[in-house]
């Protein structure tokens, strides 16, 4: 019915925090670079309406957040139409928690090359894991299930 023109899936490490990817260019296979905000101008000059959907899975969903946080009122007034979040922790996971400080539940099934202190070393170095860890709201709203 040539309701969505075109759309394009935007991958991205998600071990740099959420800022960092919302705002500097990624680098893909062969050296090939793309920038969120660039793509999103592209799709909405390209868009039936003028404007995009973003679509967005577990962390994408706060890199979009950290995407109009910044650049929502400037360079992309006007032409992000709606934001569809799946699964983003909005208020953090308390797994991260256990995985920035002991390595649980990252480790490879063999165990071999990836450790639980193998992945906590590694981890401490991640932004994008700290970004993760669940906020005072999460506390706030869920703390006496966890007693």
């Amino acid at each position: 019915d040539r309701l969505i023109n075109e759309f394009v899936p935007f991958a991205y490490d998600w071990r740099y925090d959420v800022f960092t990817v919302a705002s500097t260019s990624v680098l893909y296979p062969e050296g090939e670079e793309k920038s969120l905000i660039v793509e999103i101008k592209r799709l909405a000059d390209a868009s039936f309406t003028g404007k995009v959907t973003i679509i967005a899975h577990s962390n994408g969903g706060l890199v979009a957040k950290a995407l109009l946080h910044q650049y929502g009122e400037g360079e992309l007034a006007g032409l992000v139409d709606k934001v569809v979040m799946v699964g983003t922790p909005q208020l953090g996971t308390p797994k991260a928690i256990g995985s920035l400080l002991h390595g649980l539940d990252q480790s490879s099934p063999i165990g071999i090359w990836l450790n639980a202190g193998v992945v906590r070393d590694i981890t401490l170095n991640m932004p994008g894991a700290y970004g993760l860890l669940p906020s005072s709201k999460y506390f706030a709203k869920y703390a006496s299930d966890m007693i």
